[in-house]
């Protein structure tokens, strides 16, 4: 598949999960199952633009408990694949591109990770595991 055609693929995937915003309330629980769901949908989506993320991206991203990294009303959508206000006019990104964008720089143990701008926290929740 060419470079454009990944692009279309990714830039498709992210239209459709940006359309799905639509937030739904879910008492505060095991979100296991939720963090589950959001790993199969990063997987159709990298299968879709020819591209597989690192697995160890995925366990860690499988761990980290992304309704801690939005607010509470926002936390029943908190593994739906799409970008959620944080406040102040800012985004946590939608899971997929976290995955893609932590798979893309290739973090390995031991190597040092400069993360500027993180407005949640939750994209340096999965880089320090995977630097660790």
């Amino acid at each position: 598949m060419s470079a454009l055609a990944q692009c279309r693929a990714l830039l498709a995937a992210f239209l459709a999960s940006a359309a799905a915003f639509v937030s739904t309330s879910v008492p505060a629980q095991d979100r296991a199952a939720e963090r589950a769901a959001m790993i199969e949908t990063i997987k159709g989506h990298a299968r879709s633009g020819a591209h597989s993320i690192d697995p160890a991206v995925l366990k860690t991203m499988g761990t980290v408990p992304r309704e801690r990294f939005v607010p509470e009303a926002q936390r029943g959508a908190a593994y739906q694949d799409r970008p959620l206000p944080i406040g102040h006019g800012q985004t946590i990104s939608q899971p997929f591109i976290v995955a893609l964008m932590t798979d893309l720089i290739n973090v390995r143990p031991g190597d040092t990770v400069l993360e500027i701008g993180t407005g949640s926290g939750y994209q340096a929740a999965i880089l320090s595991p995977l630097a660790a």
